[in-house]
Formats: C-alpha cells, structure tokens, sequence
C-alpha cells in the first residue's frame, strides 16, 4: 500500500482475511471439479453414455462442443479464484498518523480516506462464525451522517485495528 501513504506513516495495513474468499474459492473448485469429470467423460468415451443418460429416449451421440465443455469450465473456474485472489489482495485497510484509507477494486480502484479529524464514531461487528477466528468487521462513522461511511469487512482482530483508530482520533471509549 506504498502508493497511498509512506511507509513510515503506516500504523496498520491489512487485507481482508481469506475467509472472505471461501465462497468464490469453492465456487471455482466445483468448475475445476466439473471440468475434470467431463474431460474424463470424453477421454475414456464415455460422453455419449452421459449424454443418453440425460435423454434417454432417443439414442444421442455427444455434440462436436462437448469436448470444449472441460476447457470452458476450467477458464471459468481459474477465472473465478484468481479474480477473488487478485480482489482480496488488492483490497487494503490502512491506518496512518492522520488518516484512514480503505483501497478496494481490481480495475477501477476506489479509494475512501478518511481525517482522524472527521471520524465521530468506529463501531466493531462481531459475528458468531466469525468471531470464533478472531475475524470481524468495522464501521466508521463522520460527522456528515448518521449511517456509517465506510465498512472494514473480515478484517483479522478487529480489536486491535479499532483500538489503532482509536488512537489516532480523539475518540472516547463511550463514542464508539
């Protein structure tokens, strides 16, 4: 996260953790998995059985593109992992000396800064999973609204990252 702050400015700079990245992760495995079943379908040539177990009716040879189909569904499934990969790893929450800066986005990157000066309440959400791994989110919220302006979603201890925030405003322990 160099290009946002200087290093020696840097309090905190963290990604979000990998649990964020399961579903997509098991989405994409099941696309390799599926890939791999039908590539053994048509290698062994076993495809027209498959297909005539699907309509069992007539007797069906397996279409011309049906030797495509693995390859297909291995460029989704790769695509999928490594657009979550790229996603989780470019996605950043820093805190330095003056500001806070959440970077999100793969091509058109989004960054949200925020003055220390400006942040009125940090709230932290705890859910049950995934409290269990130390795993949480937090809220930030300014002056200009009453919602909150920016969401720190799965971020490995939350306490220590909403304690570092905490640090760098004048916030109280009874305003967030």
């Amino acid at each position: 996260p160099g290009d946002l702050a200087k290093q020696e400015d840097i309090v905190e700079a963290v990604n979000p953790h990998v649990v964020r990245s399961v579903v997509p992760y098991s989405a994409g495995a099941t696309f390799l998995v599926l890939a791999t079943y039908f590539f053994i379908l048509d290698f062994t040539g076993r495809a027209d059985a498959f297909v005539n177990s699907i309509i069992p009716v007539i007797q069906m040879t397996a279409p011309d593109w049906f030797t495509t189909l693995p390859t297909i569904l291995a460029l989704i499934g790769v695509s999928i992992i490594a657009s979550e990969y790229a996603r989780r790893r470019l996605t950043w929450f820093i805190i330095t000396n003056d500001e806070i800066y959440i970077r999100r986005n793969i091509l058109f990157r989004n960054v949200s800064d925020f003055n220390d000066r400006d942040i009125t309440k940090v709230s932290q959400s705890d859910p049950w999973p995934l409290s269990r791994l130390g795993i949480g989110h937090i809220l930030i919220y300014t002056a200009s609204t009453d919602e909150w302006e920016a969401r720190m979603e799965f971020v490995p201890n939350p306490s220590q990252i909403r304690r570092s925030i905490r640090d760098k405003t004048d916030i109280t322990e009874e305003d967030g």
